[in-house]
């Protein structure tokens, strides 16, 4: 968890990005890439596309700048939210599920996967092989839950 010092610091930055500072920008991408970077890895499992998805998330961040409020919550929450979604929308979209392959209900089956991934911090393909299902089973299905889960949050 960043420092409230940190967070501020990245308060300072929306605002100065808000205002017109041509530099801020840059400032808010040295601060937060390598987090975000570390996230993006442990979600996808290769860095490669992982460059790509950060990439992504800033340009998503930057056009949602207004939406953000740090009344409501942290930047990093607000960037991890937006990230998460552009990493999700970055996988493919194969394979499908049949609950007899896992012998759990959809709702245990992802709250399994979402644990591993999100608080445990494994890859995707290390959940997968956790939970004994194809990696290209448990993607469509966590890209499903997490466009359910982004309907029911504002971001």
């Amino acid at each position: 968890m960043l420092p409230i010092k940190d967070n501020y610091q990245g308060h300072n930055i929306i605002v100065a990005i808000r205002k017109g500072d041509p530099e801020a920008i840059s400032k808010l991408y040295d601060q937060y890439s390598g987090i975000l970077f570390g996230f993006i890895t442990r979600m996808v499992g290769n860095s490669l596309i992982a460059e790509g998805v950060l990439q992504n998330s800033f340009i998503v961040i930057w056009k949602s700048l207004a939406t953000y409020d740090p009344e409501k919550e942290r930047l990093l929450t607000w960037m991890l939210k937006i990230t998460t979604g552009v990493c999700i929308d970055a996988l493919p979209e194969t394979g499908t599920i049949d609950k007899a392959d896992t012998g759990i209900s959809d709702y245990e089956y992802l709250n399994n996967a979402i644990s591993l991934v999100f608080f445990k911090g494994l890859s995707l393909e290390d959940a997968a092989k956790k939970l004994e299902v194809p990696l290209d089973v448990l993607i469509p299905k966590m890209k499903m839950a997490f466009k359910q889960l982004h309907g029911g949050l504002s971001l």
